[in-house]
């Protein structure tokens, strides 16, 4: 008799145990839009900035058949930096790859190459697990709405 009372005992305390639900408040933190790239309704990418850091949300050009989205995150103080890296192509040619370092193990290689006599190139983020993506490449003009250029 003390066995049967003991296993029920403790079959009310363990599944009592995990019943209990613990409920706490979440505040999402402001979020600013800076732009973004909808062509046909369908976002390809978006800029927002949260505080003190910029995220680039985009739309993995590597899958044609499914949307995929990755993002990466970088300093806001290096917004107006990042936007001149994108639409400067003094000095650059055909071929030609630069690598940019955005902290924890995370990497973006710009690809250049040359199509009807203009520059352009294509994003590569790899973030720290080695995961590679692929951004669609963006006009001058697509970059100025991203970043938010009224010029």
């Amino acid at each position: 008799m003390k066995k049967i009372i003991t296993i029920i005992a403790l079959f009310f305390a363990v599944s009592s145990s995990f019943a209990q639900l613990k409920v706490t408040e979440f505040k999402k933190a402001d979020v600013e839009l800076i732009g973004k790239i909808t062509p046909m309704g369908q976002m390809t990418v978006k800029l927002e900035k949260e505080g003190d850091k910029c995220i680039f949300t985009y739309r993995d050009a590597k899958f044609d058949k499914i949307d995929n989205y990755k993002s990466f995150e970088f300093n806001a103080s290096d917004l107006d930096a990042l936007y001149e890296l994108f639409t400067n192509f003094e000095g650059v040619e055909k071929g030609d790859q630069k690598a940019i370092s955005l902290g924890d193990g995370e990497r973006l290689n710009l690809v250049y190459d040359k199509m009807l006599g203009k520059m352009y190139f294509t994003i590569y983020h790899t973030n720290a697990a080695g995961v590679e993506g692929q951004v669609q490449y963006l006009t001058p003009k697509q970059f100025k709405k991203l970043f938010g250029k009224k010029k």
